[in-house]
């Protein structure tokens, strides 16, 4: 069982958006129109930079990163009903893996105020791998670092990227509507499965209450 993080278990678009917006406006002394600032979201945070200015990449890294820090505190929360989903297959002995484009300090944050540290078996994040989602590397790993082959797994994520990713790496595709794609564009991208709610998740995934 893999998971994306942003976006699926946590609510963290508006406070990604944010994050981006403060650290053009610090380091380039404005932020470029939303449709270019955003235009790279789901990719790593590295790539995300480059986009804006490849000259000033380590500057606005520094700066998104201090800032999505100290308010993540305040305001990572999770997508209601999704912390108790992740627990509820950990009770049933389910191996679970996390890959996301969040770096490592991020991944560790968020994973602290959620109340998820060592709920995942394996957690691969921007800094493990060479290559980013849609890139499968990410969720090839996290089934290394499980003792796992593709048969019979699948990534849960909220973007067109996850399922990119899912496919690429021969897991079924689980795609959520709670992030920043509607269900109509994530049916699009041909998933296995589109779950609209988190009641809809449950039943895709067998936890049903």
């Amino acid at each position: 069982m893999l998971w994306d993080l942003d976006g699926t278990i946590a609510d963290t678009v508006p406070l990604i958006r944010d994050s981006l917006r403060h650290a053009a406006v610090e380091v380039l002394g404005e932020a470029p129109p939303d449709d270019v600032l955003f235009a790279n979201i789901f990719l790593s945070l590295e790539a995300q930079m480059r986009a804006l200015d490849p000259g000033r990449v380590d500057e606005l890294c520094a700066a998104y990163l201090e800032w999505n820090h100290a308010v993540s505190r305040e305001r990572l929360v999770e997508h209601p009903g999704m912390v108790d989903v992740v627990r509820d297959i950990a009770a049933r002995g389910i191996p679970q893996g996390l890959a996301s484009s969040k770096s490592r300090a991020g991944i560790d944050l968020a994973l602290e105020l959620l109340g998820l540290e060592g709920v995942f078996g394996a957690v691969v994040t921007s800094d493990d791998v060479a290559a980013h989602k849609p890139d499968p590397e990410p969720l090839r790993r996290a089934l290394e670092l499980l003792g796992r082959g593709p048969e019979g797994a699948c990534y849960v994520g909220d973007a067109l990227t996850d399922v990119a990713a899912a496919r690429a790496a021969g897991v079924e595709a689980i795609a959520v509507p709670w992030g920043s794609f509607t269900a109509d564009e994530l049916r699009a991208a041909d998933p296995t499965q589109v779950a609209t709610t988190v009641a809809e998740l449950r039943a895709v995934l067998g936890i049903a209450r």
